[in-house]
């Protein structure tokens, strides 16, 4: 009976000291840093948009502006240290630009694009201001005629040429001192779009031909010379427009991949397609079955270098969730449900989250790695399982069936899944150190903080904490048991 009573009692401590060490050992954020706007600034806040989805710099930006009837005014750019979550800088940015992206280096590119009036809305001339983020100072400006595009890495713009009886011409500029790094000739038929690679190095061309026909091409830059020409996928019943939605380039540049508007899985066609530049081909990532009847495949997201893919299917009713990851042209269906419901939720005016009645969530890939993070709303589980009494007296602000979103971090390979810990976040950036995130407080103040990535798994360091806790108790209590049999002896 004595020792059951001990085992009891570590039993006992060793589960009390799981818990409170698992608070302990919870996921918390690198840094927070508190950006509450001014009072005149009505939802004037956001994270600072990449194009391309770079997020290694280390540098991060928040664009804070007020908004009236003219649009948006006294915009402004604070940066902040993203590993210390020290500020840097402060950057005033003038009336006409006031959409400035961040770009790798601690850079940022305010663009300015004024269109004419009455008939002629066409873009006029292109404007472009460089800062320096770290130091908040402006690097240089430049003016262009026409419709210019900032390439991904910010170091270059380009422009497609197409006039009126002339052939069309493809325009490269170096950014920093305007001059011309590349021309382009584009004989035949004018192209439709463009697409210039990270690097200025090479160009993707979607060239309309005959009726129905339309043509992919691929550019050498420096040598001028045309790489390969592929017919470009037509979608179904007699569509003769290609849309383009999103063009990568891999490092290499042998690769280009194509992402196109999820609505064609639903024409029953492919959405993502590699060009094999060397070989010429295009090849389409077949679509895979869906896991059950009455289930949609939702979207693919490229995961690391673009070779896998993760596939999302959803049911509306009853609302279910599965996941599938594919390695390249590999399209066997290895579907796992999701273990726990997912809602979807979209963004509304800057960047406020609301809730829809589809089902699903929002993955994010990681950039650099194979993880996905994963964002969904989801019923308050806390509201639910504290008492009535006890919610109301202690923790006022959490109603029962309150919708939250929560953030999970994934792993598609092994199939684990970790929350991050990140409650009432209204906008997010996944960087390869982190999340970045915009937080609202309980009492209404903004915070800005960043969030380790994957996140700590607090199950193993606080069940070390529990085994120590229950042995010092069982050791406690037979050192105690011993002194008190050798005063009776």
């Amino acid at each position: 009976m004595r020792l059951f009573r001990r085992s009891l009692l570590c039993v006992v401590v060793g589960v009390t000291a799981f818990g409170v060490a698992g608070w302990g050992f919870r996921p918390k954020p690198n840094w927070t840093v508190a950006v509450s706007a001014s009072p005149w600034y009505v939802f004037g806040l956001k994270l600072l948009d990449s194009p391309g989805n770079i997020r290694d710099s280390d540098v991060v930006s928040l664009l804070r502006w007020r908004t009236s009837d003219k649009g948006l005014e006294d915009a402004q750019v604070e940066s902040f240290d993203a590993h210390a979550g020290k500020s840097l800088s402060r950057i005033i940015m003038p009336e006409e630009f006031n959409d400035p992206k961040a770009f790798e280096g601690g850079i940022a590119i305010a663009a300015s694009r004024p269109r004419g009036l009455g008939w002629d809305n066409s873009i006029k001339e292109s404007k472009f201001r460089t800062f320096d983020l770290r130091e908040g100072r402006l690097i240089g400006e430049r003016s262009f005629a026409g419709e210019w595009h900032e390439t991904e890495d910010g170091a270059f713009v380009w422009s497609l040429e197409k006039p009126s009886g002339r052939e069309a011409r493809l325009l490269v500029r170096s950014l920093e001192d305007g001059s011309v790094l590349h021309s382009l000739a584009l004989p035949g038929p004018a192209p439709a779009q463009a697409f210039v690679s990270q690097h200025a190095e090479r160009c993707a061309i979607n060239r309309r031909g005959d009726i129905g026909v339309e043509w992919i091409e691929i550019w050498d830059l420096s040598s001028r010379e045309r790489l390969c020409q592929v017919r470009s996928p037509m979608p179904p019943e007699g569509m003769t427009w290609t849309p383009w939605a999103k063009v990568r380039f891999e490092a290499s540049e042998n690769r280009v991949h194509w992402e196109w508007p999820a609505y064609w899985s639903k024409l029953g066609m492919s959405t993502h397609w590699e060009l094999d530049v060397a070989a010429g081909k295009l090849t389409a990532f077949d679509l895979l079955a869906p896991p059950e009847p009455g289930a949609e495949i939702d979207e693919e997201l490229a995961l690391g270098t673009g070779s896998e893919r993760l596939a999302v299917a959803t049911r509306r009713e009853p609302p279910r969730t599965w996941l599938a990851l594919c390695e390249g042209n590999d399209r066997r269906a290895n579907w796992r449900e999701v273990p726990f419901p997912l809602k979807r939720r979209h963004q509304s005016l800057c960047g406020l989250s609301s809730l829809s009645y589809g089902v699903g969530a929002e993955f994010t890939a990681i950039p650099g790695g194979r993880g996905v993070v994963v964002t969904s709303v989801e019923p308050d589980q806390f509201a639910t399982y504290v008492p009535e009494s006890l919610r109301q007296r202690f923790f006022p602000r959490r109603s029962l069936g309150e919708m939250i979103l929560v953030h999970r971090w994934h792993d598609p390979s092994t199939d684990r899944w970790r929350p991050i810990g990140l409650e009432n976040a209204f906008q997010i950036q996944v960087h390869d150190h982190g999340i970045i995130a915009l937080v609202r407080d309980k009492d209404g103040t903004t915070l800005l903080q960043s969030w380790p990535l994957p996140p700590r798994d607090p199950k193993w360091p606080a069940l070390g904490v529990a085994a120590l806790c229950a042995a010092g108790t069982w050791w406690a209590c037979a050192r105690r048991y011993q002194r008190k049999m050798q005063v009776r002896t």
